[in-house]
């Protein structure tokens, strides 16, 4: 797509809080569970670029950062870096 091709881009952005409780790991046909809680963060930025009337396209990243405990593998919280790319089509 060239440069002069794109309509217009809108910048989104997103903060999630939420709770989290039970962990369940399975391994193979044995599984380890765990009952803690913790909070999850989940800031998020991408930008939404609109090429024609019917297409457009997404570009997000977000970091998502749980305070989440399990003893069982040694882990004192988890966290993530995704990145998202799509395409998006609206039907008239």
């Amino acid at each position: 797509m060239l440069a002069g091709s794109v309509k217009y881009v809108r910048i989104i952005s997103d903060v999630e809080c939420i709770y989290s409780g039970k962990q369940i790991s399975i391994l193979n046909i044995y599984g380890a569970e765990s009952n803690n809680w913790g909070f999850v963060a989940r800031p998020e930025i991408g930008l939404l670029a609109k090429f024609n009337y019917d297409i457009a396209g997404l570009l997000g990243e977000a970091y998502n950062y749980s305070t989440n405990k399990n003893n069982a593998f040694n882990i004192s919280h988890l966290s993530q870096i995704p990145i998202t790319i799509g395409v998006v089509f609206s039907p008239r």
